[in-house]
């Protein structure tokens, strides 16, 4: 196994040193263009001498968030810098050493394009890469450094350019992190988010991506009209009273002000002053959107969701309602309406047309609601509420108000699982269908089971989904009587047996027997259980049983060693199946996995992940994919002469 520290990673374009961390490869800052002030950016997919890829990474000039009472400051402490067009990667380790290249997700933060980060602490994507996808963090310009024309100074849309210019460096380097430049998934939450939105209807990104996931999209924001941007631009100019390009950065934010403040005079009072501005290049004019769309839903598969309280983000920008929140009574009630009707009018509604835009173009596009809040928190699924569950660790989120409330890290902790697993599933062109995913502190296995189902019969496939108890004594008879009640008359061809719970204690002594009777229940009675029930069903020849093992079973592992006696009772078992089905033409194999680079898989500083790397052929997690292609292989009738047997998918860690 790699220690921690620096690497070398030599990348198409050129070398760079990044970090091993956490297991991951981690390389921040990586510059992938050059810009002097107000000009388009130059791509520098290709360098010579070595770029220090270690040490966190500039962002753009800007003023404190204006929803820091929701997330709290994001930015404290960071070094802003004009000399910000830098992406920061985040990758599983060995990209040399697979067989196959990775997804790619490339994050664009959101800020309403005035704040943010790519490379900000609470943006780092460790559960994401380490559920085998590369993540790519893009930082760009912001507000009047990348937004604003002004006449004789500065073209529109800079910060856009810059964007796309991040997915052209992607497409040349990437595949020196593992990643495959053929399958990149852009994500986007906000102003990142609308940022796709225009990426999909440029000329400019044609096969710089395939997949978009659009969080909380402000697609029904008014933008500002064509003779108030003129008034604005025209003010900005005449503030630069020095030259535009030595003017300080603090000078540029303080005239970025003057601008807002003068915006909302003008009965301008949301921030679309510094948006991109279609009929400007890169983007087309307005009056061919629909046609845009209509060619994108051919192009990309998309997700799209929003929050439910979106608006509790922004009732304070309500200049004629929010002297009124103060009131008892009737205080809560506009608070609870201007939250409904921002929600609505400026995420949601605009939202779902746009999924339906898509779907009715040919297109394919699934929704998301995220419901979830932190129990007794006023923010409600505010703006912003889903970044925890992707995104940095607890430390990165705990201080944010909108995290406030009662089990909030239990329920990020438990809920990220899910929905980084659905990301990832996206990322990895998993066909979600039509499904609207409703993700909220109930979201469980059995909503994970019947969204599954959901996707499946997207593609034509019968489908049923069964409630049991593993450790029930009818467990068995429960799957199998609703599935033949489900399909009369048909045998069973294929059973997997992958269900499992795992638990250590770092002495004997320390084993409740409650526990140990538990973990028996689930990992070995339960598929003895079902293969009970099953059998008189079972085709004849050719029915399949695939039991799931752990390398466990086979090393021993002292911290838990009654999950290895489990698990290692299964093959005794296995072995006697496959002698008594054997003679109906019945096989019955063992599947040993590990390490497989699932929620259950041992960190990298887990002591006995040393061991596992210093007795690996190949050294590093498997994957869920190289897991199923394996138990596919069992399934199918090229396996028909193999019985009774253990195969090891585990990177050569163990050996019959």
């Amino acid at each position: 196994m790699a220690q921690e520290g620096i690497i070398s990673c030599q990348l198409p374009g050129g070398t760079i040193t990044a970090l091993h961390e956490r297991g991951l490869i981690r390389a921040r800052g990586i510059p992938y263009a050059k810009a002097g002030r107000f000009h388009p950016p130059t791509l520098l997919d290709v360098w010579t001498g070595i770029i220090d890829s270690t040490k966190p990474a500039p962002i753009c000039p800007q003023k404190p968030s204006r929803l820091n009472f929701v997330t709290g400051d994001l930015i404290e402490g960071r070094e802003m810098s004009e000399d910000c067009l830098n992406l920061s990667v985040i990758a599983p380790p060995h990209p040399l050493s697979r067989d196959k290249k990775l997804p790619v997700l490339v994050w664009f933060h959101g800020g309403a394009f005035v704040s943010g980060g790519g490379d900000l602490d609470c943006y780092s994507p460790w559960g994401l890469a380490r559920r085998g996808v590369v993540v790519v963090n893009v930082t760009s310009r912001l507000g009047i450094f990348g937004y604003m024309e002004i006449d004789g100074v500065a073209p529109a849309n800079l910060g856009l350019w810059d964007q796309i210019t991040a997915l052209k460096w992607i497409q040349k380097n990437i595949s020196g992190f593992g990643g495959d430049p053929e399958q990149v998934t852009v994500v986007g939450q906000s102003a990142g988010a609308q940022s796709i939105y225009y990426m999909m209807v440029s000329d400019e990104t044609k096969g710089l991506f395939q997949r978009a996931i659009m969080q909380s999209t402000p697609l029904g924001a008014v933008p500002t009209p064509e003779d108030v941007s003129r008034q604005l631009s025209s003010l900005a100019k005449s503030l630069m009273r020095d030259d535009p390009a030595t003017i300080s950065p603090d000078r540029l934010l303080d005239i970025q002000d003057d601008i807002s403040l003068e915006a909302k005079r003008l009965g301008i009072n949301n921030p679309t002053s510094f948006w991109p501005q279609l009929g400007k290049y890169p983007l087309p004019q307005e009056a061919e959107i629909p046609q845009r769309i209509e060619d994108a839903a051919q192009r990309f598969n998309v997700m799209i969701g929003w929050t439910q309280d979106e608006g509790n983000a922004f009732l304070t920008m309500i200049p004629y309602l929010s002297s009124w929140y103060k009131y008892p009574v009737l205080g809560p009630f506009l608070r609870g309406c201007a939250n409904r009707l921002v929600s609505r009018n400026v995420f949601i509604q605009p939202s779902q047309l746009f999924h339906q835009q898509l779907l009715h173009s040919g297109g394919k596009s699934t929704s998301f609601i995220f419901q979830w809040s932190p129990r007794q928190s006023p923010h409600g699924a505010v703006h912003c509420i889903e970044l925890p569950l992707l995104f940095g660790d607890w430390g990165s989120w705990e201080k944010a108000p909108m995290m406030q409330g009662t089990e909030a890290r239990e329920d990020v902790e438990r809920l990220s699982v899910a929905v980084q697993n659905l990301w990832v599933a996206f990322a990895e062109g998993e066909t979600l269908g039509h499904s609207h995913f409703v993700i909220d502190r109930n979201l469980t296995f059995e909503e994970a089971a019947l969204q599954n189902a959901d996707a499946l019969k997207m593609l034509g496939v019968q489908v049923i989904t069964v409630r049991a108890d593993g450790s029930s004594t009818m467990f068995g008879r429960d799957i199998v009587d609703a599935t033949m009640m489900a399909f009369p008359g048909r045998t069973i061809d294929i059973i997997i047996n992958n269900a499992g719970v795992v638990a250590s204690h770092s002495r004997l002594a320390d084993v409740p027997v409650k526990e140990f009777d538990h973990m028996f229940h689930i990992n070995t009675r339960s598929i003895f259980l079902l293969v009970q029930a099953a059998e008189q069903h079972l085709s004849s020849p050719g029915g399949r049983i695939i039991n799931a093992s752990s390398v466990a079973a086979r090393l021993g592992i002292s911290a838990a060693s009654f999950y290895s006696g489990s698990k290692a009772a299964l093959h005794a078992m296995t072995r006697g199946w496959a002698e008594e089905l054997g003679p109906r033409g019945i096989t019955v194999n063992v599947a040993l996995l590990g390490p497989i680079e699932t929620d259950l898989v041992f960190d990298e500083e887990n002591p006995y992940m040393n061991v596992f790397r210093a007795n690996q052929y190949i050294k590093r997690n498997g994957t869920a994919q190289e897991s199923a292609n394996a138990i596919l292989f069992l399934a199918s009738s090229g396996s028909s002469f193999v019985t009774g047997q253990v195969l090891n998918i585990d990177g050569g860690l163990t050996y019959s």
